[in-house]
Parts: C-alpha cells; sequence; structure tokens
C-alpha cells in the first residue's frame, strides 16, 4: 500500500502538469494552515547550529552535505555535533545519543549512518530543541542538524536548503497537490542553496554539488572495490530512498546494466524482500545499515559509497560563520 501511495504522489508531483481543482484547494487550506509558520525562525543559538534541510518531501542529498559539513568543521578542531528527529526508528522523546551498531528500527536509518559513517556524536529525539540542548550540555561547539528546517522550535544561525537538481520543486505546488512543505520563496531567507547535480543550468540560485561514489564495498565490508569495479556487468540496484531513479542513473554513470528495484522511502526490510531479486545487488549506504541485520542474504549484496563534493565557498561561508559567531 504504502509503495503504491509513494508511486501516485510521485505521478501526481512529478510526471503530470497541473493537478486538478481538487488537488490545488487541498494545497490552498495546506497554505492556510502554515499562516507565517513557514518562515524563518528568528530565535538565535547559544552555538553555531547549521541547518541541512529542503523544501520537498523526499531525499535531495542531504545526509552525505551533513557529513562532508561535520568532517569539515572536525579537521578545523570544533567539537561537532550531528542532531537528527530519528525518522523511521522508534520515537523518543528524550534525547539519544545513537551509537555505532546501534538497530536502525530503533534509531531511523539515516542516524544509524551518520553514527556509523561520521566520527562526531549523533542524537535523536522527537523535540530538537531538547536535542540540541542534550548536544551542546555534551560538550557540542557546533552542531549540524540534520533536516529540520520547517521546525520552528529549533533555533538556528545558519541555515542550508538542498535542492535536488533533477526533480525540484515538481509542479510547484504545495502538499498535498505538490511537494512543497514550504513555498519556494522560503529559499530567499537561507544562508545557502546548494543543488544537487549533475544539472546544466538551475532555475534557482545557488551552487551545484555532486554525490561523488568513492568505492564499492561488500555488505560486511570485508571487500572494497573501486566504484566502477562492476562495469558492464546487470546489477539490481535496491533502495528504499526519497529519489531511486537519480540512484539508479549514478550505477548507469559507473557503467552498469540497472534493473531499479525500488521499495517506500525508509522502508523496514525483510530476508523475503531479496529472495527474488537477481544478483548482483547494489544498494546505498542508507539502506545496507538496514540490509546488514539480515546477513547471510541470498545474493551478493554491494554498497555505494558516495561523498558530497561541496562547493568551497560554502564551506568557507560555513567556517567563517563558526568562527565569528556571537549569540
Amino acid at each position: 500500500m504504502r509503495r503504491a501511495l509513494e508511486r501516485f504522489a510521485r505521478h501526481l508531483w512529478y510526471a503530470r502538469g497541473e493537478p486538478g481543482t481538487p488537488w490545488r484547494l487541498a494545497a490552498g487550506l495546506y497554505r492556510a494552515a502554515l499562516g507565517r509558520r513557514w518562515q524563518r525562525p528568528l530565535q538565535r543559538p547559544l552555538r553555531p547550529v547549521v541547518v541541512v534541510g529542503n523544501l520537498t518531501v523526499g531525499g535531495s542529498g542531504k545526509t552525505p552535505v551533513v557529513l562532508a559539513l561535520a568532517a569539515a568543521l572536525s579537521a578545523r578542531g570544533r567539537r561537532v555535533a550531528i542532531i537528527s528527529r530519528g525518522y523511521g526508528g522508534r520515537r523518543t522523546r528524550h534525547p539519544r545519543r545513537v551509537n555505532q551498531g546501534d538497530d536502525p528500527r530503533e534509531v531511523g536509518d539515516e542516524p544509524a549512518l551518520l553514527a556509523e559513517a561520521s566520527a562526531v556524536p549523533v542524537w535523536i529525539g522527537a523535540r530538537r530543541r531538547a536535542v540540541l540542548e542534550a548536544a551542546v550540555a555534551a560538550g557540542a561547539e557546533v552542531v549540524v542538524s540534520d533536516d529540520g528546517l520547517q521546525h520552528r522550535a529549533l533555533p538556528r544561525s545558519f541555515e542550508i536548503v538542498v535542492i535536488d537538481g533533477v526533480l525540484g520543486f515538481g509542479n510547484g505546488c504545495l502538499l498535498p497537490a505538490g511537494p512543497l512543505r514550504s513555498p519556494p520563496e522560503r529559499l530567499e531567507q537561507a544562508d545557502a542553496v546548494l543543488i544537487r547535480g549533475p544539472v546544466d543550468d538551475p532555475p534557482w540560485p545557488g551552487a551545484v554539488f555532486e554525490l561523488e561514489a568513492s568505492a564499492l564495498v561488500d555488505l560486511n565490508g570485508a571487500d572494497r572495490r573501486e566504484p566502477d569495479a562492476l562495469a558492464g556487468r546487470k546489477v539490481s540496484a535496491v533502495c528504499g530512498i526519497g529519489n531511486p531513479d537519480q540512484f539508479a542513473a549514478q550505477l548507469g554513470r559507473l557503467g552498469m546494466q540497472v534493473e531499479l528495484v525500488a521499495f517506500p522511502d525508509h522502508h523496514d526490510y525483510r530476508r523475503r524482500d531479496l529472495e527474488e531479486v537477481p544478483g548482483p545487488i547494489v544498494t546505498t549506504a542508507k539502506d545496507a545499515v538496514k540490509l546488514r541485520n539480515l546477513s547471510p542474504l541470498p545474493q551478493p549484496v554491494w554498497v555505494l559509497e558516495v561523498r558530497a563534493m561541496l562547493p568551497q565557498e560554502l564551506l568557507d561561508s560555513v567556517l567563517t560563520h563558526v568562527g565569528e559567531f556571537k549569540p
């Protein structure tokens, strides 16, 4: 059912023209309910807080951006923490630190990936402000929030909006007629806009970045190869992410012959999901943290590791902001 609903929504938002009158009326009600809550909150935090978010439903490459920012700040000697709501895990009201090896079904797949792939503390909780306070109390000098752009209770000092350069804003409508959680004019209030490429002449002001494939690693990490090691091979691209087509396209650019097997975003995998899928399977790091719990699997599974190649001007802006920050 969920997969069917996601397919319907993607068709409505991205594959069709202007939605019908009932959908536009529903979007108008959503806008009325938002009121002025879509605007950037004015409260400032006691420490630099960099929010990495988007305006649309679904993935746009936020998590790799968060990892790249945390690594850049840590390399400058800053004590960094990452915070997240923990979507896809068990809802926890009180802040919780995520450790490597924590069950993604408990903490969420993205926080599990962040804890595995970064060298900084990762905190989750339904009340982002409380999570921020817990991270600072534990010693964080700088906090990077994975999503949270629309969470008005979260103080922030720097905002980065990430846009999928292929999907963009779809039909440009607010929910439920379109994919927008906030109106497009919200971009004007952000400190920086990142556009995930490859894309030529994007219609939004901002800097283009790409997710560069860095390696193919077997699911248990015992074998590490060049990202194009399966070039010329037929592979099954298995993923439960916001934009599965971009993952399949990236594998295609690496020379693989791709059959896409897409599950709903944040899918809770079962071993039977892969029983009829021909190998070799290539998946994302976000999916891998859940698939490892199912080992042994019936087919070989390879994980495509990627890193966000952020523009130097953005990194300089964030580092300057942190260095000059005053509460």
